[in-house]
């Protein structure tokens, strides 16, 4: 079936037990879109691979096994035509096949993030295929999902070619949906190096629906995530952000040991570490700091003093951490250390260095509560 309404038939005869391979390039010659039936006087199963180099730019191959039935109602959850410099580039289209004796005329609306919708509709001619193209419909930078009702039986599909992140190209189909559920399952998922693993989520009702999403892990362990779907709407949930470390962990640790005055740098790099991979309000803990006092030059009580003081616990403080274990109260015994380095606020002896008195200030100080030495 074209555009149209045109058709072509062809037989084939399948031995039992057996698979046959049609090349549809051949049967109906080059440039043409084209739908099929397929009929057989025995139950059988049906599948359509096919490969591609889209635009002479992006390449791959998809598959998809055959609609069992026709209906007057579709549902495509996932769609999108953002274009920009961070996400890459998306085409979607809508394939309908009419194979009724009777012309469809179909409407459609598109659903958006937040609840807002957009009517359509498209007539398609009895025993024919019809096209759209969803970018030049909504325009670009949308993510969208789709519900189809239609005066005839139809089937309806969602192509979609992409350069994902202006780095992976290809393409990939999926046919509708006839009807939403309560309980949907999906056995593949992974958020391993290198992969990226999305939900989409569409609610066609006139009212929101709270929704709720079990993970479930290798280990027989479960993660769950709450969700309200607007009415009318497209939601979609990054899977690699609801189960990562930072949404199981009150806070990330800092370890900067290393010279103070680059403290606040290590602090800052991590904060934008978390921001960038989207946790930008993730507590960032600094544990063990310290400098020591000793024989080299480099470590004297001058250098312990700002480390404790304005270097490196200030440049902390003007970078916004707010929680600071500092390493250690007492020096050990003299003579012990094998490189002459003493980290202790207080000498071995119970003699506060100045770097005590900077801890005291800090203590006294209206950003920290007095937590007494430990």
């Amino acid at each position: 079936m074209v555009p149209g309404g045109a058709t072509q038939k062809q037989g084939v005869s399948l031995p039992a037990t057996s698979r046959e391979t049609i090349m549809v390039n051949d049967v109906v010659g080059p440039n043409k879109d084209v739908s099929a039936m397929v009929k057989a006087d025995k139950p059988i199963i049906a599948e359509r691979p096919m490969y591609f180099l889209y635009h002479n730019a992006w390449s791959g191959g998809d598959t998809q096994f055959g609609a069992t039935a026709t209906a007057t109602s579709w549902f495509l959850s996932e769609g999108t035509t953002r274009s920009n410099k961070d996400d890459g580039s998306f085409e979607e289209w809508i394939s309908i096949q009419n194979p009724g004796d009777i012309d469809a005329s179909v409407d459609l609306t598109y659903m958006f993030p937040g609840g807002t919708t957009q009517p359509g509709s498209i007539s398609v001619p009895a025993h024919s295929r019809q096209t759209i193209l969803v970018n030049g419909v909504v325009g670009p930078d949308k993510d969208v999902s789709v519900q189809l009702n239609s005066n005839q039986p139809i089937v309806v599909e969602r192509p979609m070619y992409f350069s994902y992140r202006n780095k992976y190209d290809g393409g990939d189909v999926e046919l509708g949906s006839q009807g939403g559920s309560k309980t949907c399952y999906f056995a593949e998922g992974t958020t391993r190096q290198g992969f990226e693993e999305w939900l989409t989520l569409q609610n066609p009702n006139d009212t929101e629906s709270p929704t709720t999403i079990t993970f479930m892990f290798s280990d027989g362990t479960t993660q769950e995530k709450s969700v309200t779907l607007p009415a009318k709407s497209r939601t979609t949930i990054d899977v690699n952000h609801s189960v990562s470390m930072a949404t199981q962990c009150d806070g990330v640790a800092l370890h900067p040991y290393d010279y103070p005055q680059w403290w606040s740098w290590y602090y800052n790099y991590l904060k934008g570490i978390c921001a960038k991979n989207g946790f930008p309000n993730q507590e960032i803990v600094v544990t063990e700091i310290g400098w020591p006092n000793g024989k080299p030059p480099n470590f004297s009580l001058e250098g312990q003093r700002q480390a404790i003081g304005e270097v490196g616990v200030g440049g902390l403080v003007g970078a916004g951490c707010r929680k600071i274990w500092i390493f250690e109260d007492l020096d050990i015994s003299r003579a012990t250390s094998g490189g002459g380095d003493y980290y202790g606020l207080y000498s071995f002896d119970g003699n506060p260095h100045p770097a005590w008195n900077e801890y005291k200030k800090w203590q006294s100080s209206p950003t920290f509560p007095d937590y007494e030495n430990k």
